[in-house]
């Protein structure tokens, strides 16, 4: 399993230390605090939340929009604390497609997630627990797949789902 190197926690706990006090966060910040900071320091155009979507950050001629969707409410902080590391840590900006540089950069968001939202990362890993059995849930999944064209429809009309494909 691979580690995240010494250098570089000094490196991540500096840049979240840093956001903290250029927007004046709470210790515990709320999504809304987070989706600002997206918008304002990282210069995201749209955050679109769906619960169709998978987390994911889509660079349209240099626009960057966002994407996701949470089942456990609590999880969404994180999933947003993870999404801001991956610009705070410069994570957009490598090409590399290697599995171990994939791996480390997913490790290193986690580890910003944890540290800016002021919990322990093993706190962190029972939210991803609790989110992924709750989007395994047969009702939630029935209801998503019940209201997709819906879901998809909504996208639309925000103008977002053509990024999507």
């Amino acid at each position: 399993m691979m580690e995240i190197p010494l250098d570089r926690f000094e490196k991540i706990e500096q840049k979240a230390d840093f956001l903290h006090d250029r927007y004046n966060l709470p210790s515990s910040p709320q999504a809304e605090d987070l989706e600002r900071i997206a918008v304002q320091e990282f210069g995201v155009v749209k955050i679109v939340k769906s619960p169709i979507l998978h987390p994911r950050i889509v660079n349209h001629h240099n626009d960057f929009y966002v994407f996701y969707g949470v089942f456990c409410k609590p999880y969404e902080r994180m999933l947003l604390g993870e999404i801001l590391g991956h610009f705070a840590l410069g994570h957009l900006e490598t090409t590399s497609a290697s599995i171990s540089k994939i791996i480390q950069e997913q490790k290193e968001a986690e580890y910003f997630s944890a540290y800016l939202n002021n919990i322990s990362p093993s706190r962190l890993n029972d939210l991803k627990w609790d989110e992924a059995f709750a989007s395994l849930n047969p009702l939630t999944l029935a209801a998503n797949w019940l209201k997709k064209g819906r879901h998809i429809e909504d996208l639309k009309e925000q103008g977002v789902y053509h990024l999507l494909r």
